[in-house]
């Protein structure tokens, strides 16, 4: 049997948020070996992450094809903070980087969450033995390349999860 779960708009912009807020403490934070990000990458990595957010708004809401212009001006911008930055454009690609592997783990961590631990079948419950998910994993370090996989998942994205149910096993029999 095929069970089909779908992602609310809230669960995508909850990624965002959480994608963000790992970000944003590491800048103000100067505890231990912390060390704030300079306030010149912070502002690069802001106004970068706020066009992949509208980006992924817009995916959400219209299509993959609706988000292209924010994405495309967020690789420009990143192009113009590579000459602004110089070797310090390292810093923000990484936290970039960061915050879009937080997004996508959010999204795929949300959408785990929804496969049931109990089914019944008659009169019979049966308990998630197994789960299998597919995914790849991208070994590119292009921001444009990790966007597209943002913007497709918000748009239309699909990922495999499976599930295999059987009885629950008695812990109490030897």
């Amino acid at each position: 049997m095929e069970s089909v779960s779908f992602l609310s708009d809230a669960d995508h912009l909850r990624a965002l948020e959480k994608a963000r807020s790992t970000i944003i403490p590491a800048v103000t934070s100067n505890k231990g070996l912390n060390a704030p990000i300079s306030d010149d990458v912070s502002n690069w990595f802001r106004r970068i992450w706020d066009l992949v957010e509208s980006g992924v708004r817009d995916a959400i809401k219209e299509s993959a094809d609706a988000a292209r212009a924010a994405t495309a001006e967020a690789v420009d911008l990143l192009r113009e903070a590579e000459r602004e930055l110089g070797q310090r454009v390292i810093e923000l690609r990484n936290k970039l980087s960061e915050a879009i592997e937080t997004y996508i783990r959010s999204v795929i961590d949300t959408a785990l969450s929804r496969v049931r631990g109990t089914i019944v079948v008659g009169n019979r419950s049966l308990v998630v033995k197994s789960v299998t998910m597919q995914q790849t994993i991208m070994a590119s370090l292009s921001l444009s390349a990790a966007l597209n996989q943002m913007i497709s998942l918000a748009s239309a994205g699909t990922f495999s999860v499976s599930a295999e149910y059987g009885e629950e096993q008695d812990t109490n029999s030897h």
